[in-house]
């Protein structure tokens, strides 16, 4: 795979000229960092709190609610009103519960790009 910088685009080269599609190059790109909670907002807020105070600034976080009993939804939409909180109704475990953010009705994250 080769990668050519041409003119402020990124072009992507794999193999087959036609293939290559120019990417904008940007400083920061946006970035969607999607946490999975489960019963463990006392492990998730931190982690909140670390991306807000890391030097890249052009992200929102996601966080995926599977299916919690203890109060752990509510307590990070309280904390952090600007995250995206998508709640399922029981725990779909680690790779489905992930793969929820990327389901409809949550097509903003394409919006993003």
């Amino acid at each position: 795979m080769s990668v050519l910088r041409k003119a402020g685009t990124l072009l992507s080269n794999l193999g087959n000229p036609t293939l290559a599609t120019p990417v904008l190059l940007q400083k920061e790109p946006m970035v969607a960092v999607v946490l999975l909670n489960w019963n463990n907002a006392r492990f998730t807020a931190p982690c909140i709190r670390s991306l807000r105070i890391s030097e890249y600034s052009n992200m929102h976080v996601v966080v995926v609610d599977n299916g919690s009993e203890d109060g752990s939804p509510e307590a990070l939409r309280n904390d952090f009103p600007d995250a995206t909180l998508i709640r399922n109704v029981q725990n779909l475990g680690f790779a489905a519960g992930n793969n929820v953010e990327f389901a409809p009705p949550w097509r903003w994250a394409q919006s993003m790009c």
